[in-house]
């Protein structure tokens, strides 16, 4: 448990350092895609991020599932 906190901490510093080399410096210019387990990251990473209050362009999550079905 404590290691998926640290890597949706890492990704969503990521997400932020990504946003501001944007041109616009707009979260809704990002987007997010992955497969299989990669495609559960940025599910989850995207999700989280709403909670925030704060919006992605989209995401693509392709042979994956809610991986936050716990909370």
């Amino acid at each position: 448990l404590e290691f998926r906190r640290v890597l949706f901490r890492s990704l969503l510093k990521l997400m932020e350092s990504e946003i501001k080399k944007l041109p616009s410096k707009n979260s809704t210019d990002l987007y997010l895609g992955g497969i299989g387990q990669g495609a559960q990251v940025v599910l989850a990473a995207f999700l989280k991020y709403r909670r925030y209050n704060m919006r992605l362009g989209g995401v693509v999550a392709l042979l994956s599932y809610n991986a936050l079905e716990d909370g």
